[in-house]
């Protein structure tokens, strides 16, 4: 297989595009991030500290009698990183946990339902009739779970079959 081909292949598959619009959305989660800490939280944080700017702190670290310029630590800049990954870290927390919730919920969901023994369908746990094929469903004889590859058992009665 030739190289074009190959990368063809791998760009259009679906991870490749999820793995992308993940890299922008987290470019542009950053930014916001960025501005949020810099122009919104840290303002009122050095108002509280007599109105000084975190990004401007530094250690400066003068070498005597060698007359070079002084060695600057910034540590104002790395409290600001911090700071910054603290907030993305709490977001990317709570989206994740958001996340499982809804998985919780969605497996909940499919606990709740059973696959019609005529049509395969998926129908509510206690329905007594399939919504989709109109078999009337009985109650003692268990029908398949939704995702089960077992053999469907007879546990239906038609309504033909009764009149």
């Amino acid at each position: 297989m030739s190289w074009s081909k190959e990368f063809k292949l791998f760009a259009l598959r679906g991870n490749a595009f999820d793995t992308a619009i993940g890299v922008i959305f987290g470019v542009v989660f950053s930014n916001v991030v960025n501005s949020l800490v810099k122009d919104i939280l840290l303002p009122p944080i050095g108002f509280f500290f007599s109105g000084m700017d975190f990004a401007e702190l530094s250690l400066k670290l003068y070498v005597p009698g060698s007359g070079r310029p002084p060695i600057e630590m910034r540590w104002g800049s790395f409290f600001h990183a911090v700071f910054n990954f603290l907030i993305v870290s709490f977001a990317t927390f709570l989206v994740i946990k958001a996340i499982n919730i809804l998985r919780r919920l969605e497996s909940k969901q499919e606990s709740l339902q059973r696959n019609c023994p005529e049509c395969l369908m998926s129908i509510p746990l206690q329905a007594k009739r399939c919504g989709h094929c109109g078999i009337q469903l009985r109650r003692n004889l268990p029908c398949t779970p939704p995702s089960s590859d077992a053999p469907v058992e007879a546990s239906f009665q038609n309504d033909t079959a009764t009149h």
